[in-house]
C-alpha cells in the first residue's frame, strides 16, 4: 500500500498533535509533506525533529526567521505564500486543516479547488465562505470529511444509514466558555447580555463577523452545563429566551467520537 502524502496546516494545536500522535503509531502508513505551527516555534521544530517532513512553515514573520535559523533541520523552511501554493502540487494528496478562525478558509478554498481530499477541522471555512464554496465548488462534499468531534460524530453515526431513516439529530455544545462556572456563577452571573459578550468575544478572536457567527453553539455550551451541574430549567429558559420551556429541555450531551479513531479509519473512507 502506497504511502498518504498528508498536509497539516495547525499541527501545533490540539488536532494537529492528536493527529501526529496517531501517525506515529502508523508511519509507514502515512507521509509527511507538510507541517505548519504559528508561534509555538519549539514545538514545530520538535515536530519536524521526529517526523521529518519534506517542509516546515509559519504564517508569523518572527518565528518564520527563527525557523530559517534552525541548524540541522532535515526539513526545509518555507514561506506561508509557498507553503499555500504547495496545496496545487502532485507532492501532496490531503489536507488536514486544523488552522484557527478565517485563516484557515484560503486552505481549504484551495485544496477543494485542487480537487484534494481535505479533513476539516476548521469550522470557519463553511461558516465564512459557505456561500462561495457552493457556487464556485458545488462538488465540494465528494471532497471533504468533518475533522472535528462532534461533526465527525454525526459523520461516523450517519455512515451506511439511509438519511430517511434519520428524523433529527440534536448536537450541543459539552465545553465552551461556560464549562468552568460553577453553580452559583451560573445562576447569578450569567445574563443573555454575559452570552451575548461571550459570544462577541469569541467571533473577534475567530475573525469572524458577528452577523455570520452561530451564536447557538454558545447558547448551547451554557445550557449543556446548567443542566450538568442541575440548574432548575427555568433559569436556563429564561437566560436563553426560550418562549416554550419544552425546548431547554431538548439539550442533551452527545459524546463525540475519539478522534484518533476517526484518524485511524480514514482510508477506509
Amino acid at each position: 500500500m502506497s504511502q498518504l502524502k498528508l498536509a497539516i496546516y495547525g499541527s501545533t494545536g490540539s488536532i494537529g498533535t492528536q493527529a501526529l500522535e496517531v501517525i506515529s503509531n502508523y508511519r509507514s502508513e502515512f507521509k509527511l509533506v507538510l507541517l505548519t505551527g504559528f508561534k509555538n516555534t519549539d514545538l514545530i521544530i520538535k515536530q519536524a525533529e521526529e517526523f521529518e517532513p519534506n517542509y516546515i512553515s509559519t504564517p508569523d514573520q518572527e518565528s518564520y526567521e527563527r525557523l530559517l535559523n534552525e541548524s540541522g533541520l532535515k526539513s526545509r523552511v518555507i514561506d506561508w505564500k509557498e507553503a499555500t501554493g504547495l496545496i496545487q502540487s502532485d507532492e501532496i494528496e490531503t489536507v488536514l486543516n486544523a488552522l484557527v478562525g478565517a485563516s484557515g478558509l484560503k486552505i481549504s478554498v484551495a485544496t477543494l479547488l485542487s480537487r484534494k481530499k481535505l479533513l476539516l477541522a476548521n469550522k470557519e471555512s463553511l461558516v465564512i465562505g459557505g456561500e462561495f464554496i457552493n457556487r464556485y465548488i458545488p462538488e465540494w462534499r465528494n471532497y471533504c470529511s468533518p475533522f472535528d468531534s462532534e461533526h465527525s460524530a454525526i459523520f461516523q453515526c450517519l455512515l451506511g444509514e439511509s438519511e430517511k431513516t434519520v428524523k433529527q439529530i440534536i448536537l450541543t455544545a459539552s465545553g465552551g466558555p461556560f464549562k468552568n462556572l460553577s453553580k452559583d456563577e451560573l445562576l447569578f452571573k450569567v445574563s443573555r447580555q454575559y452570552v451575548h459578550q461571550v459570544i462577541v468575544r469569541a467571533c473577534k478572536k475567530a475573525g469572524l463577523d458577528r452577523e455570520r457567527a452561530h451564536a447557538h453553539t454558545f447558547r448551547h455550551s451554557f445550557a449543556v452545563n446548567c443542566i450538568m451541574k442541575q440548574i432548575p430549567p427555568a433559569v436556563v429558559q429564561r437566560v436563553l429566551g426560550h418562549a416554550d420551556p419544552t425546548s431547554t429541555a431538548l439539550y442533551m450531551n452527545i459524546l463525540a467520537s475519539d478522534l484518533k479513531m476517526f484518524f485511524g479509519n480514514i482510508r477506509k473512507w
